[in-house]
């Protein structure tokens, strides 16, 4: 007996680093130069689980790093710094991105029910509202990730981009109930049910709003200017904004206007 439970455990550990893993190949590509927006929704999830089967302090400080380190790749060339500056910009980037990881650590073991999931999603989405107030702005938002999904993004009339934030966040913590408390338990299910309806909600009467409502305004036409001596990264981001930005049409867009791109030396 003793053996079999030791045997549980010890699977239990390695499952844990299998959880960071997979958390740190979605990173890759959850935001920033390449983006799939799917992976937005699942970095979160088995991060979170790694998080809160760690020590406090080791699952955070793992956190931090991968979170700073993966930012760096993310958003590679789009940073105009070099050196010490460049480590010290995405290590606070870093920092702010484990926040969230740390209020759920502490707030969570001390609710139940449906409010133990809305720490996370609250404390992500709130330091995404704050950030936006510093001179970056709201550049680097996860919410930004989700450009492609249209139906989504007309959340942003009513929430701004923070609702989006909100609502991936709290797809990790329902998940994590679930996963924790099983999908016979009814607090896991009722949660589940309650966030579900809500994301079906969201993206239904998001379609609605581009089937019955679509936008009588004209396109813009928007012009800008661009170094030529900008890095090969960032001028191919650009590059990949201004096709983006070429498609779409609805309420609220990827874009569908006219860009025009003026090299200058």
């Amino acid at each position: 007996m003793t053996t079999f439970v030791e045997t549980i455990r010890k699977s239990r550990v390695r499952l844990e680093w299998v959880w960071l893993f997979l958390a740190s190949g979605l990173l890759l590509v959850a935001n920033g130069a390449n983006t799939i927006g799917l992976a937005a929704w699942l970095t979160p999830l088995f991060l979170l689980r790694f998080v809160r089967q760690q020590r406090l302090w080791l699952g955070l400080s793992i956190a931090f790093v991968l979170l700073a380190v993966t930012f760096a790749i993310q958003f590679r060339g789009m940073v105009p710094m070099t050196g010490i500056a460049y480590f010290a910009f995405n290590a606070m980037f870093g920092l702010i991105l484990v926040i969230p990881y740390l209020f759920d650590r502490f707030l969570t073991p001390r609710l139940t029910g449906l409010a133990a999931t809305l720490v996370f999603p609250f404390a992500w989405a709130g330091m995404d509202y704050l950030t936006s107030f510093t001179i970056g702005g709201s550049w680097g938002s996860i919410a930004y990730s989700q450009y492609g999904n249209l139906p989504l993004l007309q959340l942003l009339s009513v929430t701004g981009m923070w609702g989006i934030t909100f609502l991936i966040g709290w797809f990790a913590s329902i998940g994590n109930l679930v996963w924790e408390d099983g999908i016979v338990s009814v607090r896991a299910r009722q949660s589940a049910a309650i966030y579900g309806s809500i994301l079906i909600g969201v993206i239904l009467a998001g379609g609605a709003r581009m089937a019955f409502f679509p936008p009588a305004s004209e396109t813009i036409r928007v012009a800008g200017l661009v170094r030529n001596d900008v890095d090969p990264a960032l001028r191919s981001g650009i590059k990949h904004v201004r096709e983006k930005n070429r498609q779409g049409n609805g309420p609220v867009r990827s874009g569908n206007s006219l860009v025009h791109r003026i090299v200058v030396d």
